[in-house]
């Protein structure tokens, strides 16, 4: 069953997002905090702002993923048509119930209410690393928009970062390439 989240639902969700952002700082530490920084204060303010809309996944009083996902009202400049963007910041299913269609349907419900609404288009960032991620959004019919590109500047810091090592057991890790593991 897919719901409106609930204040109450905050220990799991930090529960979720902490095993995403783990990953992700397995691989970027220098761009993220060792964990997630969600607390009652964030969910409050999302459950209030009529903008953000964010639904759990709920089976058998277990939730196993959330969606979040804002409108936006923006051209990005004089030369862009204003539109009406969703713009998905998570979506974040439990790792051990990956595979079962729960992002599908976190994803086709929040699609249907974009159409619902008049939105011109859901949009969502993820690292170039998150092959999971990337596959998934093209199988829900996403595709490239733009392709953002970085170049670490501090050698004292890109030295560090090329000397960590991911364990080739980690799923979430064994296929990136050496420059996607900064």
């Amino acid at each position: 069953m897919i719901r409106e989240v609930k204040i109450q639902d905050l220990p799991k969700m930090q529960a979720l997002a902490k095993q995403l952002f783990e990953m992700h700082y397995l691989v970027r530490p220098d761009v993220y905090y060792s964990r997630h920084c969600m607390n009652k204060k964030y969910l409050q303010s999302i459950i209030d702002n009529p903008l953000q809309h964010c639904f759990v996944y709920e089976k058998e009083k277990e939730i196993l993923g959330y969606i979040l996902i804002t409108e936006l009202k923006y051209a990005k400049n004089s030369a862009h048509k204003k539109h009406k963007i969703g713009e998905i910041s998570n979506i974040i299913i439990d790792q051990s119930k990956r595979n079962q269609h729960i992002g599908k349907e976190l994803f086709c419900l929040v699609q249907k209410l974009a159409i619902e609404n008049k939105v011109f288009a859901i949009e969502v960032s993820a690292f170039a690393f998150n092959n999971t991620a990337t596959k998934f959004y093209e199988n829900m019919g996403m595709s490239a928009k733009t392709i953002c590109f970085e170049k670490l500047l501090n050698k004292q810091y890109q030295q560090k970062i090329s000397q960590i090592t991911i364990k080739s057991s980690d799923k979430t890790t064994e296929n990136l390439t050496e420059n996607q593991k900064l």
